[in-house]
């Protein structure tokens, strides 16, 4: 008496198909997505995002921090005024001009931001992409009404970084 317990066929069934399938599937996805994600222009792009949002929030520091000394000195630093023109911020007592970005500082000393401001900021923000102690690639200027401005000389020029108040 030859019985057989049960017979056993070799090979795939649909739902082995299937599952190699979705299986080969996320693997293309996951190595695509790696394959965008290290792409020469992909970091380019997010290395320029990131430098811009570190611009801003320099920019925003340093306004915030002009805006300190004044109400708690009841006036401007030294060397800043109502109608003058555009200085660099930095340490720098030779020619700070610079003319890109967005910013046309003229020859002259820079504004010693480092100095003035050394209660309201820990260290004086400098540009990403070079800025230094001496001339740190920021920028302020104050118009005739009194206004403000700090702008990042550095960066995109047709998308320039700046605050006002």
């Amino acid at each position: 008496m030859n019985k057989k317990f049960g017979s056993f066929k070799q090979g795939f069934t649909f739902g082995k198909f299937i599952f190699i399938i979705v299986g080969i599937a996320v693997l293309l996805s996951v190595l695509l997505a790696g394959v965008v994600y290290f792409s020469p222009k992909e970091q380019t792009n997010r290395l320029k995002a990131i430098n811009k949002a570190k611009r801003t929030e320099d920019v925003q520091k340093i306004l915030d921090a002009i805006h300190a000394y004044s109400v708690e000195k009841k006036g401007l630093p030294s060397g800043l005024e109502p109608g003058m023109p555009e200085v660099q911020i930095g340490v720098s007592s030779m020619d700070c001009s610079i003319s890109t970005g967005g910013c046309s500082v003229m020859m002259g000393k820079c504004f010693d931001g480092a100095y003035y401001l050394s209660k309201y900021l820990p260290a004086m923000p400098k540009d990403p992409e070079g800025g230094t102690e001496d001339r740190t690639k920021y920028a302020v200027g104050i118009d005739q009404q009194g206004v403000v401005t700090v702008k990042a000389c550095a960066g995109d020029r047709l998308d320039p970084v700046s605050a006002s108040r």
